[in-house]
């Protein structure tokens, strides 16, 4: 398989985002390239198999969803700094558990509080 620019990855990126098929004018726009960039990729990308066009209807070919589902990471790895190590994980709170908040760590102002430190 050829290796692609960022700008033809961009369009492809952009059509497996809308279910592997946009109008040309929507997927000009939501690729947010100048019209000489975009016109000159989808060239590059139709002649090379990636996409097939018909009546204005852009349509990403299994050649082209392969090249870019090994270049797009899968949902789940996008934020793999969200995930909370398992040494601050606590186990999840029952039903008729109550949860009581560390009032020291509670904004003092948006909550009001006065606190004073009882020993």
């Amino acid at each position: 398989m050829k290796h692609l620019n960022q700008t033809h990855n961009r369009i492809l990126s952009n059509l497996l985002k809308s279910r592997g098929k946009l109008d040309s004018y929507t997927l000009f726009r939501r690729s947010m390239l100048s019209f000489s960039e975009f016109s000159h990729a989808m060239r590059v990308i139709s002649s090379d198999g990636y996409v097939q066009e018909e009546d204005n209807i852009v349509t990403l070919s299994q050649k082209g969803r392969e090249y870019i589902v090994k270049l797009v990471p899968a949902q789940g790895e996008l934020h793999t700094w969200r995930t909370v190590p398992e040494k601050y994980r606590t186990p999840p709170l029952t039903e008729d558990e109550l949860y009581i908040p560390d009032i020291e760590l509670l904004d003092k102002k948006t909550f009001k509080l006065h606190v004073s430190h009882v020993d």
